[in-house]
This record gives C-alpha cells, structure tokens and sequence, in this order.
C-alpha cells in the first residue's frame, strides 16, 4: 500500500523491512524501491578490537539482500542513531562515528540517511548547542564544536557510498530462511569467516536459474551454494524447489561448515576483527572495501581469491591512490600488505592491466616521539564569557581550571607553545 500510494505521487518509498509480522521481512522489503536499515552508535568514544557487532548489523544484511537479490541500487540506513543515556548527548565526534559506519558497509549499507539534523534557528554562543530532535539521535549539526572540521568525514562517507553504490555484490553463500511465520530472514548458522552472503525467502527460490552451477538471481547476483536450515519449518513446496535446483546442477548443502570452498578473504598480521565486502565493477575490475575497528595503526597482509591481477589501494578519506609496496601471487591467490591508520579502511582494487600512472606506495618513516612541556598559552573567542586568553602550566582538562566559564566552554579553543 505504501510503495503504491508514494508512487501515484512520483514518490520512492523507503522501508525499513523488519519488526515481525505475518510475512517474511524479505516480503516486506520487496515492495520498497529502497531497502533500508538502521543501526546505532556504542557509548565509548572510538572503536576498539571487540568482536561485537555494530547494534544494527543483520537487519542490514536483510536490506542489503533485497536489494542484491533484485537488483536495487541502494541500501539506505538511518544512520550514527545513539540512546539519551549513554551515546547521544553531544558525546560523539567523526572519529567516534566512523567505525559504526564502517561496518555498516561491509554489512551492505551504501547511503547513509544521518540521524539527525536538526533545524538550528540560533548560533549565537549563548545559545548553544542549540535545538535537538527531542532526546534521541546523535547531535549532528552546524552547532557542534567540530562542526567547522566536518568535511573531511563527510567527504570520506561520499567516496565510499559512491564506489559501494557501483556494480554488483560479490558473495558465496545464499541461506535459506525457512518457511515460519513471522520470519525475520535471519539464517540459521552464519558462515565462517572470510565468505560472505545473503539470505533469501520462498519466492526468491522460484526465481533462482542456475548457470554452470551458480545460483542467479534476477538482480544479476549469483552464488556458490544455497543453505538449508537443519531446525526450521521446510514445507513440501520448498523441498521441491531445492530438488529442481540440484538437478540443474546447483550445490545446496545443509551446513555451512565446511562450505568446500576458498574463503574470498582471509588475512595475518597485527590487525584482528577485519571486515570487508567485495564488489564487481563493469569493466571487469573487482574492488573489496576493508575496515579495522582498531584504535591503533596496525598492519595486515590480505588474501584474496583474485589471481592473475593487478592490485591498487585506494584511501577513500583522502582520494589517494596507489599500488601497494609489497604484494605477490600464490595460487589463486593475491596476498597485498595494507598499512591501516587507527580506525582505518581502504578499497582494495584489483584489474587486469598495471596503471603505471599511479604511484607506488611510499611507506612512511617510524615517527619519534617529541615530549612539549609548556607552558601554553589557551586563547578563547569572543562572545562566551570566557577570558580571552589564560597561561597554563600542563595541559589539563577545562573542567579542572578554576574560572567557571572556562569549566563549561564548549567551543574551539586555541592552544600556543614553543617547541624547541
């Protein structure tokens, strides 16, 4: 009814296809013209190397499954959500933010829907922060202290949801969701890691054709082999349909472990908890987006399942590209050394021909570290009340500085010293 009210308009419709029902949420999000998700922002500030999921990250993997299943451009999430408790109230920066959003995309995520933006009538100081959309939502607005350093973060999230928006998901594994209602098209078992997947519901089944042994769907996407869960509700019609498909030579297995297969990815080295999502360019160039959550600088060598080709790197926080110092070939294999900064991404990008065009990598020199002692000089802007400018001997946090305006400044302050 809503994608058919928003179309007598010339409308789009966007629905976030999960919550229960009387269906499968993949019926749901068939009838959106966009699939759509959201997720929510932790409390601490920055990643760290937890396994934990990002709240928000299987009802994405629904999302992004319509879409790849037939053949929608994009996955829409509401985005950097956060509680009143204990994430929202003026406690998130861009570097807190960008994890999240990191493994949104290899969730399959590829627009970014900010929540929120609020309307702020007032910018004067005395008025800040400013409006807020009642007590929910991470504070993102023109009134934030880093608001005037916003750009490159907002820059970063343009380059990643274009080249994600590009082409066509890469994955192995297609999970069968069972036939009970209400079914939140989550699977059974998840895969190990290194492969990557969707799910799909009964009238995803009756579309498959299989092609030298590839299960198609009709958004163009195709897998190496089809899940059956062990411990759901199969009725007879499903039954017949994963018959149909093993006889056209498709592989459907009850188990997800071993899968037979070698993963798409895998990767050694100092980094831990790397995610990533493959794409397929036209033109024949195949890209993987890879994401730390370290809040260190850490150093992986990637496996891919691309043989034969040439590998660059490609920096979507500063638009940078180049081919990697240090890769090789074995097997089927490509293996490249990715440097990551702390909470860090690159695309990996792989075609058939080297572009001598682009730089190698230039590996940066170990950095020393410079002790500054002070004393400082802390300057304050005009219209806050506070003294425009005070003489520290350490630095210190502002709500340990005795004056009370100082306590409660919220702006940008500006900090001089000598170094010698």
């Amino acid at each position: 009814m809503a994608k058919t009210v928003s179309a007598g308009h010339g409308i789009t419709s966007a629905i976030e296809c999960y919550g229960g029902g009387p269906a499968s949420a993949l019926t749901w999000s068939r009838n959106a013209d966009i699939p759509m998700t959201e997720f929510w922002v932790k409390a601490e500030q920055g990643a760290t190397d937890s396994p934990d999921r990002c709240d928000g990250e299987l009802t994405a993997k629904i999302a992004a499954a319509d879409a790849h299943i037939r053949g929608k451009r994009f996955v829409d999430a509401e985005a950097f959500t956060a509680q009143p408790d204990n994430s929202g109230r003026w406690l998130k920066d861009p570097y807190g933010l960008k994890p999240f959003g990191d493994v949104m995309y290899c969730a399959g995520v590829n627009r970014m829907v900010f929540h929120r933006f609020a309307h702020q009538p007032w910018t004067v100081p005395a008025r800040l922060p400013g409006m807020t959309m009642g007590q929910w939502g991470t504070h993102f607005e023109r009134t934030e202290t880093w608001w005037p350093m916003v750009g490159p973060f907002l820059r970063y999230q343009a380059r990643c949801q274009y080249l994600l928006q590009q082409g066509r998901f890469a994955g192995d594994v297609l999970f069968y969701t069972g036939d009970e209602v209400p079914n939140d098209a989550r699977p059974e078992v998840e895969p190990p890691r290194g492969f990557d997947w969707d799910v799909c519901d009964r009238d995803v089944l009756k579309a498959l054709r299989v092609v030298k042994g590839r299960l198609i769907t009709p958004g163009g996407t195709d897998y190496a082999v089809l899940v059956v869960p062990t411990n759901r509700l199969i009725c007879a019609e499903s039954r017949d349909l994963f018959k149909k498909l093993e006889a056209a030579g498709a592989r459907v297995v009850t188990s997800a472990d071993p899968l037979g297969l070698e993963p798409d990815f895998t990767y050694t080295g100092s980094a831990t908890n790397l995610r990533f999502i493959h794409r397929r360019y036209d033109g024949g160039m195949d890209g993987y987006f890879v994401a730390s959550p370290s809040t260190n600088a850490v150093t992986a060598n990637c496996s891919f399942r691309i043989a034969g080709r040439f590998p660059q790197v490609w920096d979507a926080e500063t638009g940078a590209r180049w081919r990697p110092q240090s890769w090789r070939n074995e097997g089927e294999r490509t293996v490249v050394t990715v440097r990551f900064r702390p909470c860090g991404s690159v695309f990996v990008m792989f075609s058939d021909r080297e572009d001598e065009a682009v730089p190698v990598e230039q590996v940066p020199h170990t950095l020393r570290e410079v002790s500054v002692k002070g004393p400082w000089k802390l300057s304050f802007p005009a219209g806050w009340r506070c003294p425009a400018a005070l003489s520290l001997a350490s630095l210190r946090s502002w709500t340990e500085i005795p004056d009370g305006e100082v306590r409660y400044f919220s702006g940008i302050a500006t900090y001089e010293t000598e170094v010698k």
